[in-house]
């Protein structure tokens, strides 16, 4: 979702000083050369927060002086000091899930399990949007800005709010999809599923007009088939104007619209839940 690294790294290698690397420029991008250039260090520092292996155990423990920027989410990923490389999506999910909840009440764990995966869906929905404040629909460099059009910085603060809730569940962010056949390329990642072995997804979106919004739905009838029994797609829409009655409404999987100036939560167009989070409601 972040296009900043991807767009800096393509600045730098079509510039007139780079051309000689174009022809190779697979070899050139696990270079040390291209380690060491400025344009990389500029995207570590600013995407990246900065951890070495002690830390990291600290941080598994709840106990390390930068948690509290972790906490707050506003970097899109760690980098390990110690191996001058980031770190894999797999300890950033063991952080993920490792982030101590001093602040909320937790909801009872153990009604959750017995709900059937329909009713844990409804339940992760309204949870993850209940204790987000102001700050985090706002960009995650600051500057009074709303987020960028894409929807990870708002994604991951649902996310952890979720984790608030529910500290036993586990929370899996930009899980990759699992293939009962051998594919070429990567898999697909789906934005999120909980507890790993439960078909439940959950599919985020920032203002994603009704053709984003299909495309998406399209998804669990290939990348994301595993979860298309038990699934949802949640829109967050921060843009001022918007029509309500033109709200996607699917038969298949259903699509939740949260609307920041309302603070409310629709399902398709029917409005379902007012004062859903911590922002002022009108």
């Amino acid at each position: 979702g972040h296009m900043y690294p991807l767009l800096k790294f393509c600045e730098h290698i079509f510039h007139p000083d780079q051309e000689e690397h174009l022809d190779n420029y697979e070899k050139y991008f696990t270079s040390k050369k291209f380690y060491d250039h400025n344009d990389f260090v500029e995207v570590r520092n600013r995407c990246y927060l900065p951890v070495s292996y002690k830390s990291i155990k600290g941080i598994k423990k709840g106990g390390d002086e930068r948690l509290e920027g972790i906490k707050e989410l506003i970097k899109l990923g760690f980098w390990n000091e110690d191996k001058s490389w980031f770190i894999s999506d797999c300890l950033f999910t063991v952080i993920f899930n490792t982030i101590p909840n001093d602040v909320f009440v937790p909801e009872p764990y153990e009604q959750y399990k017995k709900l059937e995966l329909n009713d844990k869906l409804k339940i992760l929905i309204f949870c993850g949007l209940k204790y987000m404040k102001v700050d985090d629909f706002y960009h995650v460099l600051g500057e009074g800005l709303l987020a960028s059009k894409y929807e990870n910085g708002i994604g991951f603060n649902w996310g952890h709010c979720i984790k608030c809730c529910f500290p036993e569940l586990h929370v899996s962010a930009q899980t990759q999809v699992p293939r009962d056949v051998p594919t070429s390329g990567s898999l697909p990642c789906i934005d999120y599923t909980f507890n790993g072995n439960e078909k439940l997804g959950i599919e985020l979106l920032r203002d994603g007009t009704n053709d984003r919004i299909k495309e998406h739905i399209n998804r669990f009838d290939n990348k994301y088939f595993p979860f298309k029994e038990c699934s949802a797609i949640l829109n967050f829409i921060t843009v001022g104007v918007y029509v309500k009655e033109e709200f996607y409404k699917s038969d298949d999987i259903p699509v939740y619209h949260f609307v920041c100036a309302e603070n409310a939560l629709y399902l398709g167009n029917e409005l379902i839940e007012i004062k859903v989070s911590m922002l002022k409601s009108p």
